[in-house]
């Protein structure tokens, strides 16, 4: 099955991390992410050497766009957990992208996943 990975997993690849590396060296095929994750990535890039560590990455991902469907899900979600649980659009939005694409979450942000109880993180911190 292939994997949805959520912002901060391609931040801790970007930062070097070792436990993400490992991960995503890992993968038994391609992981996807989300457009909402490549607007996250983009929006952090502070600098000419990071847009450009963004866009290297980014192209060895399967991008998924945000659908009709999705967005509705993803509006649900953040009407039902944003109260209860500060869940906000992007995530909710990321979120419903994995339920209706059949995709396994990968997030370090469990606490922004509360529709996904059984959620684990997919490497130790």
């Amino acid at each position: 099955m292939t994997t949805l990975v959520d912002t901060c997993v391609v931040i801790d690849f970007l930062r070097g991390f070792t436990n993400a590396v490992t991960f995503f060296s890992q993968l038994s095929s391609p992981p996807a992410i989300s457009t909402i994750t490549v607007a996250e990535l983009y929006a952090g890039a502070k600098n000419k050497a990071k847009k450009e560590a963004v866009k290297a990455i980014i192209e060895t991902f399967e991008i998924i766009e945000v659908t009709q469907t999705i967005a509705i899900r993803g509006g649900e979600w953040s009407c039902q957990y944003t109260p209860s649980h500060g869940v906000d659009l992007p995530d909710a939005l990321i979120a419903a992208t994995a339920e209706i694409e059949g995709l396994t979450l990968a997030t370090c942000n469990l606490k922004h996943f509360p529709m996904f109880p059984d959620l684990k993180r997919p490497y130790a911190a």
